[in-house]
């Protein structure tokens, strides 16, 4: 049996960098034939281009076909015929790609910013219901918005002084059970005043030293469900 094995598929898409108007095409083939009583085999291969198909000399099966062409622009029905030389009427086969060959479509890639904190508006939008917010980055501005208030403490932002919590307190207070319920109050009332993206899902408060607080706190994004850490130090 004559077959023709090819590394081009029946249909193949060539995309080129804009403002190119050619394509190179590469063509791996080989021939050969199952009969043992055939020795000899040949192949043409037909670019389609408005040249002469390109005749490759018979040889002993199986034989090999490797050849680049540039094409420009367009679609190409490429051809290669195969023979072999039984008599007295050889057999012949052929395997067909069509190649489309055309620019890439580039598409425009939009910087995306980080900007913050971005906090509900009285009148209009964003407000506490409706959210412009991009997954993808903001998580990252969300999170150091969160930073930003915990570790401010109140009366530190002109114009704001009930902006931050009283956190750094926490490492005068006595080592007992209370300091925890504490730091908790204080970050339920600044995230539900400040930051209402966010609720408190886990709290440990750590004390490595008598005047050092270790507050490791698991964050929910209200709007994507993702969860982030802060682990906070304070010390005198």
């Amino acid at each position: 049996m004559l077959t023709i094995t090819c590394n081009l598929a029946k249909q193949e898409n060539l995309m080129v960098l804009p403002g190119r108007n050619y394509g190179s095409v590469h063509v791996i083939a080989v021939v050969t034939d199952s009969n043992p009583a055939i020795n000899m085999v040949g192949a043409s291969l037909d670019w389609n281009d408005g040249t002469p198909p390109v005749q490759f000399t018979p040889g002993h099966k199986p034989i090999s076909l490797d050849m680049t062409r540039n094409l420009r622009l367009g679609t190409y029905f490429i051809t290669i015929l195969a023979w072999n030389y039984l008599q007295p009427t050889p057999n012949q086969t052929a395997y067909y790609s069509t190649v489309t060959i055309q620019p890439e479509q580039l598409v425009p890639t939009v910087d995306k910013y980080l900007f913050g904190p971005i906090l509900p508006m009285d009148d209009g939008f964003p407000n506490e219901q409706e959210w412009n917010f991009d997954t993808g980055f903001n998580l990252d501005v969300l999170k150091s918005s969160v930073k930003m208030l915990l570790i401010t403490s109140k009366g530190e932002r002109v114009m704001n002084p009930t902006y931050g919590t009283n956190l750094r307190r926490a490492v005068f207070e006595p080592n007992d059970g209370n300091v925890q319920s504490l730091i908790q109050q204080e970050i339920d009332e600044a995230i539900n005043q400040f930051e209402p993206r966010v609720s408190l899902e886990s709290l440990e408060v750590l004390r490595p030293s008598p005047r050092e607080v270790l507050v490791n706190a698991i964050f929910l994004s209200k709007m994507n469900q993702a969860t982030f850490n802060l682990s906070l130090p304070f010390t005198t």
